[in-house]
């Protein structure tokens, strides 16, 4: 890490302040002034790592560094820290879909890997939305106290597999119709 995450830290702590931030341009490694800056280093506490640590916001090693293009004058120092965190989220997701949903494949077909990628967005939304869907149907949160569905996604997969029922979909013979 440049030594200027470790002074905006430092600054942050010694002015109490919610968000640091400063001017930077990875390409040189360097900070540039506000005024010319393009590109932004923002640090700011990590709730998480703070419930987890009893050394609160004054350990440096429980700050969080975001570097981005938005300028934290524009947009909000904090509010940019919470679009990270929906984007980790995200992506955490996405980790999760590959793990329980995707069948194995060593296919070198591009095709057949995309086929099995999508069926795995597929199932899915389905695994949410029943989660979801459960949840409101019951008056209860969607996860519990420790974070858990009331569904996992092997439920769900083998649910599907057990579940053998005809479902009348209206189809037709003539698909002009």
């Amino acid at each position: 890490m440049p030594s200027i995450v470790d002074d905006l830290k430092q600054g942050a702590i010694y002015n109490d302040l919610d968000y640091n931030a400063a001017g930077y341009d990875v390409r040189i490694g360097e900070e540039v002034p506000e005024s010319k800056a393009e590109s932004w280093l923002i640090t700011m506490p990590s709730e998480k790592r703070i419930s987890r640590a009893d050394t609160g916001t004054e350990d440096k090693g429980n700050w969080e560094v975001y570097y981005t293009n938005l300028n934290p004058e524009h947009f909000g120092g904090l509010e940019i820290g919470r679009r990270y965190r929906q984007r980790w989220a995200v992506e955490t997701s996405y980790r999760l879909m590959k793990h329980d949903f995707t069948a194995k494949s060593a296919s070198e077909l591009r095709s057949q890997r995309e086929f099995v990628a999508n069926m795995a967005f597929i199932y899915n939304a389905i695994w949410m939305a029943s989660n979801v869907k459960y949840a409101v149907e019951n008056d209860r949160p969607v996860k519990d106290d420790q974070g858990r569905y009331p569904f996992t996604a092997n439920q769900l997969m083998v649910a599907m597999l057990l579940d053998m029922e005809d479902i009348d979909i209206g189809e037709v013979r003539d698909l002009s119709v």
